[in-house]
């Protein structure tokens, strides 16, 4: 079944059912169709393939043509452009803003207890910022609000307690992971005679090169 619109003696769009799905035809291709589990698909067209299950309640497509393919969210100057995730108990747990009166872009949590981690190659942990502020590198448990972890080399962090391993309160800590070896802090540059020159501390002393 369909609704034809003619101008001028021609067909120049149609609303339509094909296999239960609703559909809108414009200039004689289909641009828009919820279907049968009620996802809305924009440009439905081409032999590309389809969302990921996980995030296919609403799929925009351009297979048809080079150009671009987005979404954009646009408001009114001095204004926020809002993205909210949330589920059926509360409708906002974390968000993306635009505030055009702050200049400001954010990425955030609502939720106690919440972190934000960034992930690189194929999902590969990267970065984790914890609901206490501290930030991870290549560490999604940092215990200090600093650590880089050179995965089977060494860490890099800052210390907020005082320990047995600690010197005071509120240094800078470099750990090695290599056994019986010491934990080098090296300062030089990266040409010239300042190559190999430096100050390197370690276990048992404090070297000074020059």
């Amino acid at each position: 079944y369909h609704i034809a619109f003619i101008r001028d003696g021609s067909y120049k769009s149609f609303i339509a059912t094909r296999t239960n799905d609703f559909c809108i035809d414009v200039n004689g291709s289909e641009r828009l169709r919820i279907d049968s589990d009620g996802r809305v698909i924009i440009a439905n067209g081409g032999s590309g393939g389809t969302a990921d299950v996980n995030a296919d309640n609403f799929v925009v497509k351009n297979y048809t043509n080079s150009g671009s393919c987005g979404i954009s969210i646009l408001n009114a100057d001095n204004l926020n452009s809002t993205l909210y995730f949330g589920n059926a108990s509360d409708s906002k747990h974390a968000e993306v803003v635009w505030s055009d009166a702050s200049n400001l872009f954010l990425i955030g949590t609502s939720n106690a207890g919440a972190s934000i981690k960034f992930r690189t190659a194929n999902q590969a942990d990267a970065v984790l910022i914890d609901s206490s502020g501290n930030i991870g590198i290549n560490s999604m448990t940092p215990d200090t609000q600093f650590k880089v972890d050179a995965v089977g080399k060494g860490i890099f962090t800052t210390s907020d307690t005082l320990s047995s391993n600690d010197f005071n309160k509120g240094q800078f800590t470099v750990r090695n992971k290599a056994g019986g070896q010491g934990a080098f802090l090296d300062f030089r540059a990266t040409s010239g005679n300042g190559v190999g020159r430096g100050v390197i501390a370690k276990i048992g002393g404090f070297n000074t090169y020059s």
